[in-house]
């Protein structure tokens, strides 16, 4: 019985040994990946917010300053008042920014062609468009200034209440089109009059 016992407890002890030998497990090979980031929502559903005093309609893929020209990017919100161009001004006020350093770390800034820039104006009366591309009058009980303020505060009206489009109007070489954030329409105006101007970059 003694022998048998310990005969046993020799073999306990030779397979603790045993295992406490054995070769570490190798590391999982499995990827191990942080915990995804949840995107910052986009402004209105459409204006990704860049944080430099830009921001990126997601519908067309073209980044906007939020300020007219003139007014700064400050604390979140556009100050100052913006400046007023004729149309030939407001093409060189762009060409002279980029040659100047650019904005948001870009140098190709341009003035919006005109259907570029009616993808700006917002109706909140939801007519005709919320997102009124037609160039027609908004319609009904909507806000002023026809822009989604959140994206592009403190968008200068009614006395400065236009911006220029970079488009002539094909029929008189004196006259551009323009859109009165006023009212959410284009129109054409002559070129020597004065409005505001929001830059934007991206395909053409």
């Amino acid at each position: 019985m003694l022998a048998a016992a310990a005969i046993g407890a020799v073999g306990v002890l030779l397979l603790v040994q045993t295992l406490s030998k054995s070769p570490t497990p190798p590391a999982s090979t499995t990827p191990q990946y942080a915990p995804a980031q949840t995107p910052t929502p986009l402004i209105g559903g459409r204006y990704r917010d860049h944080g430099d005093g830009t921001v990126t309609d997601v519908q067309t893929g073209r980044q906007w300053m939020r300020c007219a020209l003139g007014q700064i990017w400050q604390g979140g919100t556009c100050i100052g008042k913006a400046k007023e161009y004729s149309w030939q001004a407001a093409l060189d006020a762009a060409n002279a920014l980029n040659h100047q350093g650019g904005y948001a770390g870009y140098r190709d800034w341009r003035v919006p062609t005109i259907e570029e820039l009616l993808t700006l104006v917002y109706c909140s009366s939801g007519q005709p468009k919320t997102w009124n591309d037609t160039g027609k009058l908004c319609e009904g009980d909507y806000e002023r200034p026809t822009i989604y303020q959140p994206a592009f505060p403190n968008t200068p009206m009614p006395i400065v209440g236009f911006f220029w489009s970079s488009s002539p109007s094909a029929p008189n070489a004196g006259v551009a089109w323009l859109v009165d954030f006023y009212y959410g329409s284009g129109h054409a105006f002559v070129k020597g009059n004065f409005g505001a101007v929001r830059l934007v970059r991206g395909e053409q």
